[in-house]
Formats: C-alpha cells, sequence, structure tokens
C-alpha cells in the first residue's frame, strides 16, 4: 500500500501553488435519474446522470503571498476561468486537473487566532487525470 501525507498533496492555480495551504478538498458527484416504476416493487431504481465537481481550499491570511487570497479574489472578481490542479508533485503521483470558476471565497479574522480563508472552486467539464513527470 502506498500512502500520501496530506501535506505533500497541493493545489494549483495555474502554474503556482496556492500559497499557505491549510487544507486542500476535491469532491465528485453523479445525478441519478430514477427510473423506478410500478414493476419495481419497493426497491427505488435510478440510472447515473450527469457528472460534477469541486475543489476547495483553506488558508492562512497572508497579504504578502503572490498566490493567496487578493489572487484568488481578483479572479472571482473577475470571473475568470482558471486551471485548477490538485495532487502531490513527487515524480510519480497522480494528480487531477480542470477547467472551475470560483463559486466562493470567505475570509475569517477571529478574536486571538490567526486569520484566515477558504474557497470553493466549482468544476467545468472533465476532469483529467495524470502523472507528475
Amino acid at each position: 500500500m502506498s500512502v500520501k501525507n496530506g501535506t505533500l498533496i497541493l493545489l494549483s492555480v495555474g502554474s503556482s501553488k496556492v500559497d499557505a495551504l491549510t487544507q486542500n478538498d476535491m469532491s465528485f458527484t453523479t445525478s441519478m435519474l430514477d427510473i423506478t416504476t410500478k414493476d419495481s416493487g419497493l426497491d427505488a431504481e435510478y440510472v447515473p446522470d450527469q457528472r460534477s465537481g469541486t475543489f476547495s481550499a483553506q488558508g492562512l491570511w497572508d497579504e504578502t503571498s503572490d498566490n493567496g487570497f487578493s489572487v484568488l479574489f481578483a479572479a472571482q472578481k473577475a470571473g475568470t476561468l482558471l486551471t485548477v490542479k490538485w495532487g502531490a508533485t513527487v515524480p510519480g503521483s497522480k494528480y487531477y486537473s480542470a477547467s472551475a470558476y470560483i463559486s466562493s471565497l470567505s475570509a475569517t479574522a477571529p478574536k486571538n487566532a490567526i486569520a484566515s480563508w477558504s474557497g470553493e472552486f466549482q468544476i467545468t467539464g472533465a476532469v483529467t487525470e495524470g502523472t507528475v513527470a
């Protein structure tokens, strides 16, 4: 079994990794069409329909960052279609890449705690799987 330390799995926008990440996630769903008929009895029946997915990220607030909240804010405000990549950078590791828009972006500054931000990237189109060369 080959497992990865989550610290090695990064989120990149374009060719640059997102700075000061504390967590990054990816999620995929498939909507289901109900094909239940009177002949189905008490068991519902479904077939798969459209796939969708998101990448999400959380990071520490760093106003001096070259690829953090400020860059993501500008991309969301402009409605920029981004190329987002989720995965490790170690040769032989898998990564997942897709075009995405930033669908949400927020920041928090609690009392006596480190300020942070979070964002979600809505994937549009297909996701590709690759291997780091």
